[in-house]
């Protein structure tokens, strides 16, 4: 006798079992395959915000809105016109829906950066916002026109009048550098005053010596400049508040009379008409103000009559 060999046949709701799961699996697959992602999914919510929107449903159509804005963060989307308009679509609601003006702006402003060209649909802005957008682009317009500020200007050398030296001073208003910056400057002026002096004069001087009995002529007390001095000064600024310079000052003298004839000057003597001097300076300026309070000294040679 031939055994028969046994064969084990798989149980009908077995194979139905499976091929049901089959088929589901295959259904989610499609779904999950056709479900959108980026930019797509950002473009379905602003759809379905806007048909919130038309049903005046304002407050769900903000969330779509809201969610589309962390979909498209989530999918590093910036500057594509799914965002863009995602901004647009969430400024529009917020001036017609909400009332609240300046949230609307900064959306609008996002929009216009993500995409200058942007504009709404026909239709779908009504005057109020469209007045808003219309302003929000036209003031980014300006601005990217906007000339650039150029570099901080340069601290010119000063220059101010000059002042005499000797037998009188007149104010002198040198402009000094910025601080920490160092520069020259050139000055010319015309100046003025009166002095202490003590001297003898020119053409008088030790007669009383000669034993005619004439008395010496000799002189001290204050006088005056008379027309003044030409100053031509150049100098360097050693810090904000210290200048050095070297001046020359021409002076010139009116005013005078000729001597008489003495045995010293047997013809009428004229008296000079001008003086020369040259000094080297040091300038201290106590402050920085526009009137500037000053104390100067110098040393040089030269006539100072």
């Amino acid at each position: 006798m031939i055994p028969c060999p046994r064969v084990q046949l798989t149980p009908l709701y077995v194979r139905l079992g499976a091929l049901v799961a089959a088929v589901l699996m295959l259904a989610g697959g499609r779904a999950a395959a056709q479900e959108p992602t980026g930019a797509a999914k950002v473009s379905r919510l602003n759809k379905q915000a806007l048909d919130a929107f038309d049903s005046l449903n304002f407050d769900q159509a903000k969330s779509l809105l809201e969610q589309a804005l962390v979909e498209a963060d989530a999918a590093g989307l910036t500057t594509d016109e799914p965002v863009a308009r995602t901004h647009l679509n969430l400024g529009m609601l917020l001036i017609a829906g909400f009332q609240q003006k300046e949230q609307a702006i900064d959306h609008f402003k996002a929009a216009l950066k993500a995409k200058p060209d942007i504009t709404a649909p026909p239709g779908l802005f009504n005057p109020e916002v469209q007045t808003v957008f219309d302003e929000v682009k036209a003031d980014m317009k300006a601005e990217l026109e906007a000339p650039k500020p150029g570099p901080p200007p340069v601290a010119t050398a000063g220059a101010g009048d000059g002042k005499a030296e000797g037998d009188g001073q007149d104010e002198e208003e040198e402009e000094a550098p910025a601080d920490g910056q160092s520069t020259v400057f050139l000055s010319f002026g015309l100046g003025s005053g009166f002095g202490y002096a003590s001297s003898h004069l020119d053409a008088n001087k030790d007669i009383s010596k000669l034993g005619d009995g004439t008395v010496d002529n000799s002189w001290s007390g204050v006088a005056p400049a008379r027309l003044g001095h030409l100053i031509a000064s150049a100098g360097y600024f050693i810090s904000p508040t210290l200048v050095l310079s070297l001046e020359g000052r021409f002076q010139i003298i009116t005013g005078t009379t000729n001597s008489p004839m003495t045995p010293r000057c047997l013809a009428t003597c004229k008296p000079p008409g001008s003086a020369f001097a040259g000094l080297l300076k040091a300038t201290w300026f106590l402050s920085s103000d526009v009137v500037r309070p000053f104390v100067s000294g110098g040393i040089g040679g030269g006539s100072i009559r």
